[in-house]
């Protein structure tokens, strides 16, 4: 249960921090004005106990860097994965073209699906 100036202060603090916000969003120049005080503000850290602001910015940063590039790193592997599948798809699409017969095309087809470990599949796709 809260004390009775509790939820108060929290109101309080939540005015202050919205007024901070709103100040800093129609006074972006602050930082600029204010340069030497920004660099010796302090934000709580939970393992170094505080950071200096500059800090704080600067491993946010990191961290955004690194998830970014973990996200390139798999756009990567699946345009690889899918540069892969187009040419097989294109491979098979000649081969079924040059097909004389519905028996040879499905016979190149299921061929193809076998090589693919498709084969044995219990689909519509495959007759």
């Amino acid at each position: 249960m809260k004390q009775p100036g509790e939820e108060l202060q929290e109101t309080v603090t939540e005015l202050d921090d919205r007024a901070v916000v709103d100040y800093l969003l129609r006074n972006p120049e602050f930082f600029i004005r204010n340069a030497r005080v920004v660099e010796e503000m302090r934000v709580p850290h939970p393992v170094r106990g505080t950071v200096s602001l500059v800090e704080w910015h600067m491993a946010r940063s990191r961290n955004h860097i690194n998830q970014l590039e973990e996200n390139m790193t798999l756009l990567m592997e699946q345009a690889s994965t899918n540069e892969s599948l187009f040419y097989r798809l294109l491979h098979l699409q000649a081969r079924l073209a040059s097909a004389h017969s519905l028996d040879e095309f499905l016979s190149r087809f299921h061929r193809w699906a076998r090589e693919l470990g498709l084969a044995g599949r219990n689909d519509s796709s495959f007759p």
